[in-house]
């Protein structure tokens, strides 16, 4: 929750899950958790367009794409916004989206719900890395997710460094 979310008038959502087994790693104590922002009322029968944004993040990055997406009130799908760390190797938050969203199918929707991934800049990599199945769920490659990841549906990326970055 940041600054520009207290001055656009979101609210933190009160059903927020936590489970001990749903870290990716840890280190000197700390844990990385992926944060996924669920619309106020949910489907369980929908599908879902999960908004990734790039490197930097904030709430606001993806809004206007939100913003026109709930508009349109696309039939079937719910608007999701997933939060990685963008500290750490891409493979890995790849991995961590992976279980974030299993998770949230299984708590908010059904077994045959699945995801359309609109990611912006690097974003499109991390989501990437899950779609292509070399996302990790930890440092030990033998805990390779197996591709495809079976929920997705389709992915659209917008200004995604698919060779690199100059600034890398």
């Amino acid at each position: 929750y940041s600054i520009e979310d207290f001055n656009a008038g979101r609210i933190v959502r009160q059903d927020i899950y936590f489970s001990e087994n749903n870290r990716l790693w840890k280190g000197r104590n700390l844990y990385q958790y992926l944060v996924v922002e669920l619309p106020d009322e949910t489907n369980p029968k929908n599908n879902i367009l999960l908004l990734v944004p790039g490197i930097g993040h904030s709430a606001g990055d993806m809004d206007r794409i939100k913003e026109e997406l709930e508009r349109l009130k696309i039939p079937g799908y719910d608007v999701v916004i997933a939060y990685y760390p963008n500290d750490q190797r891409i493979d890995l938050s790849g991995g961590l989206l992976g279980r974030t969203l299993d998770f949230t199918f299984e708590k908010h929707y059904s077994p045959d719900s699945r995801a359309f991934f609109i990611a912006q800049s690097m974003g499109g990599v991390v989501s990437r890395s899950l779609l292509e199945g070399i996302a990790l769920y930890g440092d030990d490659s033998s805990q390779r997710i197996v591709p495809p990841y079976q929920r997705a549906i389709g992915h659209m990326g917008i200004g995604v460094p698919n060779d690199g970055a100059a600034i890398a």
